[in-house]
């Protein structure tokens, strides 16, 4: 950072008081991310003079344009180079002997900010540099700096000294600041992980939940293990999008200037330019934060109060994405929850199941119909029965034989198609009816179509209005119904259980959310950058897995070649209801046996929809050294444990995984960890043969 530079900031953080590292995708940044973008304002003074505005700074005027720019937080410069600072603090004096309102002013402007901006639901956070001011040269000699007019070395004896500066702050502000920016973490200058964590310490002795991140320059990337957000200083940000929410376990999030330069007031760019990429950031999950010039002259306005011309392009961008917000679920759930006209075919034939077509959603303004496979075991009169809803996946339609699966454990199931087709032909190939809906997988080239005309939008359609019909018949119980799909029909299963609130379980095989993290990351790439965020926020299931409060099972394999552990943890930890995992060691990707029957689903479905013996719960894990270890509840005995390890790093599919005997308890279940291992997990067996998994976990420090 040169002395003439002004820089960005926004921050949050997530550790216990005195932690030396983040934990990797903090629930504490999920304010940060629901609040999609915030401001930062450069409010330097830099002689006696502009000093003395510290205490004009009109408090009010700033929140009330703030709240009107829709800003869910704040960030303000504490000091930079000049060795003013916007507050007071005792340790700053004792170290260079400056007076009390020498160089830190008198007026606690952040803790004045705090108590309107509290009022409003705006947090607040600070910057600050991570070094003493390099245009000070008596404060370079009291915390032992080589002085001159640029960054100097740091080692961690100045560390120690600059983190008493940031701890008086950090105490006296406690959770009142959310969260930290420091500027001019470089690696020529000497920064290292020592000095992050323990600025990191400094900052949590005072609020463990407070945000922090140390800027490497001008990029966005994971750079030190404290970190709870990437600091992403960016001169140009409209190149860089996020691929998901999380950047190698930290948040993702840039910091940019909306002016011509930092601390401006102007405009440089049109409201649409900076709309598409805020909507394309927040879609994926990013965050960004806007900088936007302080007035230092009375003659203009208050004093720290923002340009008109900026707040007004801020009104737009959140304007934007407030329709983008309540456009993410398109689907009228009231209409969609009335049973569909249903007719039952002659023809395709199948012994056991019932060949129907129902009434699907308009298609560019005609009707669609939609083929299903009907299945309802024989009950007496007047006894109901639980019932599933089955999604096929790519390739694939509905299949009769995995309706007679469901029939024969007594449930009422039902199978539709979800591309138009009808199951004649051969797999993959299946004819296509004249009035059936649009053609899958996906709809990546369908996207700049009207929304209600693309294949998701239909698939998810004819998931629900299949649920609608099959309740209600009049042998089924409405009030037990499920959901499971395979692959793609996975990736369905996940929207339709965070948009139907009527299943009461969901179990997506293989499927799942975050696409930037599977395979069809490449289908991503082949559209514009503006197509591939419109997808992600209409069609990703990470935009309404949030919204599901039902139980889920997640099924796959370790080495899955479409949904890769990453994509899926990212997924399963989303919905808000209990979940279990079974991730087994190489397991198939496909219809038939090993997408429809592991026997871990029948036992799922049954615990829930006919009261029988759940699965093992996984009730914690851990860490003791270099020996792991996780804690279960089970009601049936187990019969073995394994942990399950890679050494490997790089593409997830591509990872060789090896397996080991656990240590079995009596509700804990332990293994040393193999050396060079990068990730690991447990499957935990039970004498159904049914397995349970724990969640995967990187090794840092293998």
């Amino acid at each position: 950072m040169n002395a003439n530079s002004i820089r960005l900031i926004a921050g949050v953080l997530l550790c216990l008081p005195g932690a030396a590292n983040a934990l990797p995708q903090s629930p504490n940044t999920d304010w940060f991310k629901d609040a999609k973008f915030g401001v930062f304002m450069h409010f330097l003074p830099g002689d006696p003079r502009s000093l003395a505005l510290v205490k004009q700074f009109d408090v009010e005027s700033l929140a009330r344009q703030l709240e009107m720019a829709g800003a869910k937080y704040f960030v303000l410069t504490l000091g930079q180079n000049s060795g003013y600072f916007n507050s007071p603090n005792a340790a700053y004096n004792r170290y260079t002997g400056y007076a009390p309102g020498e160089r830190c002013a008198i007026r606690d402007l952040p803790l004045d900010l705090y108590r309107t901006l509290e009022l409003k639901g705006i947090k607040l956070m600070l910057y600050l540099p991570c070094q003493a001011p390099n245009q000070d040269a008596r404060a370079q000699r009291a915390f032992g700096l080589p002085e001159g007019r640029q960054d100097q070395p740091l080692d961690v004896e100045f560390a120690k000294k600059w983190a008493e500066v940031i701890q008086e702050w950090s105490d006296r502000y406690g959770d009142k600041v959310a969260g930290w920016w420091f500027d001019g973490g470089y690696e020529h200058i000497h920064f290292n992980q020592a000095i992050a964590r323990s600025y990191a310490q400094a900052v949590k002795h005072g609020n463990s939940k407070a945000l922090v991140t140390f800027n490497p320059g001008v990029m966005v990337i994971h750079y030190t293990q404290a970190e709870d957000y990437t600091a992403g200083e960016l001169n140009e940000p409209f190149d860089n999008i996020p691929s998901s929410r999380w950047l190698e376990g930290s948040q993702w999030h840039a910091l940019t200037f909306l002016g011509s330069a930092w601390g401006r007031r102007d405009t440089r760019y049109s409201s649409d330019r900076w709309i598409k990429w805020l909507d394309a950031v927040s879609a994926n999950g990013g965050v960004a934060t806007l900088d936007m010039g302080p007035n230092y002259d009375p003659n203009d306005g208050p004093i720290g109060s923002l340009a008109q011309e900026q707040v007004k392009q801020v009104q737009a961008i959140k304007t934007a994405l407030a329709q983008t917000k309540s456009a993410a679920i398109p689907w009228d759930i009231r209409t969609l929850s009335d049973a569909p006209k249903w007719t039952a075919l002659e023809r395709p034939k199948s012994d056991g199941v019932k060949a129907i077509t129902f009434t699907g959603m308009p298609l560019r303004g005609k009707a669609t119909q939609v083929f299903a496979w009907l299945g309802v075991p024989k009950v007496k009169e007047g006894e109901k029965v639980p019932a599933m809803v089955l999604i096929h996946g790519g390739g694939g339609t509905a299949f009769d034989e995995w309706v007679r699966l469901w029939v024969s454990r007594g449930y009422a199931a039902i199978a539709m198609d979800t591309c138009g087709q009808v199951p004649v032909g051969n797999y993959g190939h299946w004819i296509r009816d004249e009035q059936g809906g649009p053609p899958g997988w996906g709809g990546f080239d369908q996207i700049d179509g009207p929304r209600e005309d693309q294949w998701t939008y239909h698939a998810v359609a004819d998931a629900i209005l299949a649920h609608s019909l099959i309740r209600s018949l009049p042998q089924v119980d409405p009030e037990l119904t499920g959901v499971t799909g395979i692959s793609w029909g996975g990736y369905l299963t996940c929207i339709v259980a965070g948009v139907d609130r009527r299943f009461k379980l969901a179990v997506p095989v293989y499927g799942c959310g975050f696409y930037r993290e599977t395979l069809f990351e490449g289908e991503l790439q082949k559209r514009s950058p503006e197509q591939a965020a419109r997808w992600m926020a209409w069609w990703d299931p990470s935009v309404y897995l949030g919204s599901a409060d039902l139980p889920f099972l997640w099924v796959t394999g370790s080495n899955d070649f479409a949904y890769t552990l990453n994509a899926l943890q990212l997924s399963y930890r989303l919905p808000k209801g209990p979940r279990s995992l079974c991730v087994r060691l190489r397991m198939p990707h496909g219809h038939g046996g090993p997408g429809e029957n592991p026997e871990e689903i029948r036992v799922f479905v049954d615990s829930i929809l006919k009261g029988g013996i759940a699965l093992p719960a996984i009730t914690g894990s851990g860490r003791e050294g270099t020996n792991v270890w996780a804690s279960y509840s089970s009601k049936v005995p187990l019969v073995k444990a394994e942990l399950n390890y890679t050494r490997d790093i790089g593409r997830w599919q591509d990872r060789k995984w090896e397996s080991t005997p656990a240590n079995l308890a009596s509700d804990r279940v332990s293994a040393p960890l193999p050396a060079g291992t990068r990730v690991f997990y447990f499957n935990l067996v039970d004498e159904r043969s049914c397995a349970v998994s724990t969640e995967h976990q990187e090794n840092r420090t293998p």
